[in-house]
Parts: structure tokens; sequence; C-alpha cells
């Protein structure tokens, strides 16, 4: 099984593959966890085994020659070292090989089943796509997203629930899946972060039921906030926009609006900083 994270994940996202890595894992299933970048994260148990390049089944030994220098290329198994011997034969009079030029890279992708979690569109994979095309058309495709993804998946969406790791949870719960200490504190820490530390508004019964029934399982809660920059600064910038919009429909502007004039009493008090009483 191959399961692909989506590029620019979040740690949610990043919780809910390496939870998912970790169950087929147990589960004696060879799996690869694979995205289109680099992702390090210390604190995610799971992904220190994600690779950026979906072609790890066929090594591929390559090297530069003349192609009136080789006359043959044969192979010998030493069974008793189980040592794998590949011979490369010049023609008479031609110079042997360079050992400098040889090159070796894994190529080559096979799976049963491809899990995409965060991807909207093939396209956006990069290197994990391109080149790939025809393994992604006859692979079964399984999908987890907030919104329908433009390829052909058994999709499932995460928009009811808080996140990716709820949906994992929900995913495990349905097939009775009993998951491990590390994958519940994954799947925990992914529902904290996506519901602000369980205060925002999409964290509902079902949310506060699985948080019940992680922490039985063994899961270890962070201590702490976390500090859920993006959705700050989003959450900063929708009501900035809501305000621009209000005040242009339903107020002058600022420079439009008369002036608050000052007493003169008002003018001769001295400035304070905020917060200190007099």
């Amino acid at each position: 099984m191959l399961i692909v994270l989506g590029g620019n994940s979040s740690f949610d996202k990043q919780l809910a593959a390496a939870s998912l890595l970790l169950s087929l894992n147990q589960q004696k299933k060879k799996t690869t966890l694979v995205a289109p970048e680099k992702v390090n994260n210390s604190t995610i148990v799971g992904l220190e085994d994600l690779k950026n390049d979906i072609g790890c089944n066929d090594l591929v030994i390559s090297f530069d020659y003349v192609e009136t220098a080789v006359n043959n290329v044969g192979y010998h198994l030493d069974k008793e070292n189980k040592k794998f011997y590949l011979t490369v034969k010049p023609q008479k009079g031609a110079e042997p090989l360079k050992k400098e030029t040889v090159e070796m890279d894994y190529v080559g992708a096979e799976a049963d089943v491809v899990v995409l979690i965060g991807v909207d569109r093939l396209e956006d994979l990069g290197q994990l796509y391109y080149g790939y095309e025809d393994f992604y058309r006859k692979t079964n495709l399984v999908s987890l997203s907030d919104r329908q993804p433009a390829y052909k998946s058994i999709n499932f969406s995460v928009a009811s629930v808080s996140g990716f790791c709820e949906a994992v949870f929900q995913l495990f719960k349905s097939v009775d899946y009993k998951f491990n200490n590390e994958i519940a504190t994954n799947l925990l820490a992914g529902i904290q972060y996506e519901t602000n530390n369980f205060v925002d508004m999409n964290a509902s019964a079902e949310t506060f039921e699985a948080v019940a029934e992680l922490l039985r399982a063994g899961a270890r809660r962070k201590a702490g906030l976390f500090q859920i920059a993006e959705k700050r600064i989003e959450a900063q910038v929708n009501s900035q926009e809501e305000k621009n919009v209000f005040d242009g429909k339903s107020r002058k502007s600022k420079s439009m609006q008369p002036k608050k004039k000052i007493s003169k009493k008002q003018s001769q008090q001295p400035l304070r900083p905020s917060g200190l009483k007099k």
C-alpha cells in the first residue's frame, strides 16, 4: 500500500498520515509513506519513514559506456555468502568500464491501493505524479479530503468532522481496529490542533467521544496550547475583510467622518500608558 501526503500539509494531515502508516505496519502490511517535499517534525511518531520519491521498487544500475565496448553482461549468485554479482565483460581490446561512472537508484512504483491525504489534484504532487501517470490510472485510489478531488477515487470526506485525524479515527472505528498508544497519541494531537484545544465550534459531541476513546486507548495529551498561527492569520484576514465591507457599505470612510472635538480640559491632560491607574 502507498500513502501519499499532499504538499504544504498541515499538522493534522501529517499526524493522520503517520497514524495510518503505523496502523498498517502494525498489521504487517507493506506500506510506504511519501510526500512531494520533506516534512521534518520529530514530535510525530511514524513521520521519520516519509520518502520523497515514489519509485522505490526496482533497483537500477547505470553507467557510461561505448556501444562497441561491451561484449556481454552476466550475473552470478553466491548462495553461501548471499551475494549477487553483476559482471560486465568488455570487448577484446576495449577499455574496461570505469567504476566511477556507476550509479544506482530506485525506480518503479507498485501498490494495490494508494491512499491520498489532502490531495485535490494529482498534478499537484509534482515528481510523485509525473512519470507515474499510468500507475495512478491502473491502481485503486482512496482519498481523504475536505473537498471533492479532481480525480476518480473512493473519497472519504472530512467535511463533517473536525479534521483528518478525527476522520482516520472514525475509519478505524468502523472496522473495529484496536490502535496502540502511539497511534492514539497522534490522532488526539491532530484533533486538539484542529479544534484549537477543543474550543472551536468544529468540536462536536462525536469529537469529544473520539477524544475520550483515544485517552482510554493510552493517548498522551500534549501539554500547553497549540499555536495555530495560520488559523489566527486567516481569522484576522477574514475579520478585516468583513470590517472593510461593512465600513464601505454602512459607514462613511474615516476621512469623511467629522473629527471629535477635544475640550480644552482634555487637551491639557497628560498622556498615560494604557492600563495604568491614576
